[in-house]
């Protein structure tokens, strides 16, 4: 049997036990979330192009949901409690909708969450305390934003971190130690800012592939820290 028959068969079965939530086509204007028939057991849900602008608390009752993914929508506002519901999350896709700011307290039960997308907002800042919860969050998106500063306590709250994308964005300046909580680090793409000056952001030993291109970078010695890095391993 063709591979292509044998993986529709399978997405069919899995739509069939419950297991993967698609919005349909004639619920994209539905603005609230809860009039969505969504299985009680589904483990992938995915809203596309809806007009859900507001995750209300406690309003994903999913508890074997292991990826959500709410993309091109009207989203702006989540509450804190939005997630409380959510104990087996894994994969948080929140990309091209309308988001602004995430409040504190939001992630404090996503503690299994691997992977947070959050590209195509508009986020102008990141402020600490928004991620904290993510104590196995690996990887970052939040490339082609509208983020002028990052606060320099911001990703202390993530041990587990590994990849972060934060390219295309309106990034001047990097502040120190961002990530000397995050011994795991290993890819970070700064690209295509308007950086001119980076401190020494903490980097572990390990080599660390960290991605500047397209910054109006000034020479000088608050850059001397990355010149030591490259003589040492460091991959640029």
């Amino acid at each position: 049997m063709p591979l292509e028959i044998l993986i529709v068969i399978s997405l069919l079965l899995q739509n069939a036990n419950g297991t993967h939530w698609q919005l349909p086509y004639h619920q994209r204007n539905v603005t609230d979330i809860s009039k969505f028939d969504i299985p009680a057991d589904a483990k992938i849900i995915q809203i596309y192009v809806s007009a859900i602008s507001f995750l209300p608390a406690f309003s994903l009752d999913f508890p074997l949901c292991t990826l959500l993914g709410i993309t091109r929508s009207k989203l702006q506002n989540i509450d804190p409690d939005a997630f409380q519901q959510l104990d087996s999350l894994e994969e948080i896709l929140l990309a091209d909708d309308k988001l602004n700011g995430i409040q504190h307290g939001t992630f404090w039960n996503a503690s299994l969450v691997i992977t947070l997308d959050l590209h195509g907002n508009q986020f102008t800042e990141l402020v600490n305390g928004m991620f904290a919860g993510l104590i196995k969050l690996k990887t970052i998106k939040m490339h082609e934003n509208e983020i002028i500063s990052i606060e320099k306590k911001v990703f202390h709250d993530l041990p587990s971190l590994e990849t972060i994308y934060l390219f295309q964005n309106n990034l001047t300046f990097i502040p120190a130690d961002i990530f000397l909580k995050s011994p795991n680090i290993n890819y970070i793409n700064f690209g295509s800012n308007d950086i001119v000056y980076i401190e020494d952001i903490g980097l572990p030993e390990s080599t660390v592939e960290l991605l500047l291109y397209d910054n109006p970078l000034d020479c000088s010695s608050r850059l001397c820290w990355i010149v030591q890095r490259i003589a040492n391993g460091f991959s640029d």
